[in-house]
């Protein structure tokens, strides 16, 4: 395998609808307007023969298929949560409990809730053939609000959310989601967990069910994000490789940064031992880049 990649992960917009992984798109991906000036229009779903031919030709290949998910949150509104109003956590006024972009939060303090998750993570894994998985927006499954980043307490709100289960505690029942999860996908499935550094009793909830945490944020294709991530990586280096595997975040080869941006972060990453991840295409990307 040229350039020593393990796998090929495709990202947000395969999906039926943004926040529904029951299923991918076929005619039109949610997200079929261009949100750049480069990218086109698209009539059909970008994966329309469906997920599992798409992960079949990633593994002809030599890699291991990935995926995007956030499997605690979702859109209550969809077709498949038509009957099922009470799988999702409420506020005190008995609306939805909703985290920013992160979606609803799926209650996994239900048991009809996890028994539906399993199947979803069951058949992307063991079906269509995804053995690495980016679990993203897992602050979702505490229900409490997003702190982006959060490199010290803050309050959060925990506690004002409503569980089916009132015994179960926010981290009880976000716990018992990401065992769900791990359980589905089997032990020989990489989980990548994103979005838990944004919220510190996520990432202690985390431990013991996850492979790897991103544990940087954005870093906008700018140097002063990737100067960001180098500390914050850098404050709970100790974890890795004893917790998990850290992520500080994907390596970027393009003209956003000089040749030597590009060598001072893919050193950083490979001296460090995190997790290694290349987010452009490569085939547009000039020899002097990919060979720094």
């Amino acid at each position: 395998k040229k350039y020593g990649f393990d796998f090929l992960q495709i990202d947000d917009g395969w999906q039926i609808g943004r926040r529904d992984f029951t299923t991918h798109a076929v005619d039109r991906p949610y997200a079929s307007k261009p949100r750049f000036p480069e990218e086109p229009s698209r009539e059909k779903g970008p994966y329309s023969r469906g997920m599992k031919p798409t992960a079949e030709a990633i593994n002809r290949h030599g890699f291991a298929a990935g995926i995007w998910i956030t499997p605690f949150g979702w859109d209550h509104k969809r077709p498949v949560f038509a009957d099922h109003g009470d799988w999702f956590v409420k506020r005190e006024d008995g609306s939805v409990y909703a985290v920013s972009w992160g979606g609803d939060c799926l209650d996994m303090s239900h048991p009809k809730a996890r028994k539906f998750l399993h199947g979803v993570i069951d058949r992307i894994a063991n079906d269509w053939g995804y053995k690495f998985f980016k679990l993203d927006a897992l602050w979702a499954g505490v229900a409490a609000k997003q702190l982006y980043p959060n490199p010290q307490y803050r309050p959060d709100n925990l506690g004002n959310a409503v569980f089916h289960d009132p015994q179960v505690t926010n981290i009880e029942a976000f716990r018992k989601g990401l065992k769900v999860v791990r359980e589905a996908a089997g032990d020989d499935t990489y989980l990548l967990g994103c979005t838990a550094a944004q919220n510190m009793r996520t990432l202690g909830g985390s431990i013991g069910l996850v492979d790897s945490i991103r544990v940087g944020v954005d870093s906008g294709k700018k140097w002063e994000g990737i100067v960001a991530n180098v500390k914050v990586s850098s404050s709970i280096y100790y974890l890795h490789g004893r917790v998990w595997h850290n992520d500080a975040d994907v390596l970027y080869l393009d003209k956003h940064f000089t040749l030597d941006q590009v060598r001072a972060w893919a050193s950083w990453l490979a001296i460090t031992g995190n997790l290694y991840m290349v987010s452009n295409w490569l085939p547009d990307v000039p020899a002097e880049r990919i060979d720094a």
